[in-house]
């Protein structure tokens, strides 16, 4: 079986600095913990896969690996086998399942990619419950940091979201997110280990794709250090994103109606740009569906204006009331 001391220094180093972004930058100390990888049998994950399984010992944590088949390619029973083909090589425990896409899509009203997603966070979290799993980790590397970053920027979203995906969000955690994609291939290379390519990621009728077809490459040929830049974009995010939640503290939690209620005198106290974000962790607070920057001014313009009465809409069944100069958000038909 493949050790760290098998590869040259420098996918030794490639394995340890993994190793520091989950200690130092996703402040995760995994010793004693159970680690549920999600590998689809592309090259990302069946890199953060064998990486795993480097170092495992060293760090003291065991994992296992789960694999949703959503049965919507030809190759899409042959990538199950491959990957419980490869996590049986490793020793590792590989949890399968099948989702029906379409069916769901059609239920929620919602596209297939985003159907697909959320049916695979499901099935993981689902397990991980089952399981008695401390941390679900996903491949998401540079590349699909910067991808994220430039949807982001089309969709709308202000700062400090604009700096992408969260490293870690609860139990989840994606410990490759400075890791460019180019590396995770030399290193499969390396150790000697095949991966399966999706032929849908070329399937440019989805936006992520043509961003990462069509757009990114635009950028990096402009700045051929622009992954790097997208890197340090995130961890100012990062560290912004930890000051507003410091300030906000106490403040935009929800009460036992289900509501969070900001004061006048409290929105009156707060600079803008704090205010501005106490909007958003509300929302937030709520649950899914993402703000975006032009729902925050409206919001924030009629605020302002001193009219009371008013509601405003945003996404995720959210609603924003403005009352006697108070702003109580809440969950359409929470009255």
């Amino acid at each position: 079986m493949l050790s760290i001391q098998d590869l040259s220094p420098r996918w030794a180093r490639f394995c340890l600095d993994v190793e520091k972004f989950i200690r130092e930058e996703l402040g995760l100390d995994l010793s004693g913990s159970r680690v549920l990888l999600a590998v689809s049998g592309g090259a990302d994950s069946t890199a953060l896969l064998t990486v795993l399984s480097l170092l495992q010992d060293r760090m003291g944590f065991s994992f296992s690996a789960a694999h949703l088949n959503h049965m919507l390619r030809p190759e899409a029973d042959r990538e199950e086998e491959f990957v419980k083909g490869v996590c049986r090589g490793m020793g590792v425990v590989c949890r399968t399942g099948k989702s029906r896409v379409p069916l769901y899509a059609r239920r929620m009203n919602i596209g297939f990619e985003q159907a697909a997603r959320e049916m695979r966070y499901r099935f993981l979290f689902g397990l991980a419950e089952k399981t008695g799993i401390d941390y679900v980790f996903t491949a998401h590397h540079l590349n699909d940091l910067a991808e994220d970053v430039l949807m982001r920027l089309i969709r709308g979203t202000g700062w400090p979201a604009l700096a992408g995906m969260s490293g870690r969000n609860g139990i989840l955690a994606r410990p490759l997110l400075q890791v460019q994609k180019s590396d995770l291939y030399a290193f499969l290379q390396e150790a000697g280990q095949e991966w399966m390519e999706d032929a849908s990621n070329l399937d440019q009728s989805y936006l992520r794709n043509r961003v990462r077809h069509e757009i990114l490459p635009l950028f990096l040929r402009e700045n051929p250090g622009f992954l790097g830049q997208i890197g340090f974009l995130w961890r100012q995010g990062n560290m912004d994103r930890d000051f507003f939640e410091r300030q906000l503290s106490g403040i935009t939690g929800p009460d036992f109606n289900g509501e969070i209620v900001l004061s006048k005198a409290t929105l009156k106290s707060m600079h803008p740009a704090l205010r501005f974000r106490a909007y958003k962790s509300a929302l937030e607070g709520l649950g899914p569906g993402q703000a975006l920057s032009r729902n925050i001014f409206d919001l924030d313009r009629i605020w302002k204006s001193g009219r009371g009465g008013k509601t405003v809409q945003f996404p995720g069944r959210k609603t924003a009331v403005i009352k006697a100069g108070d702003v109580i958000f809440r969950e359409r038909g929470n009255k």
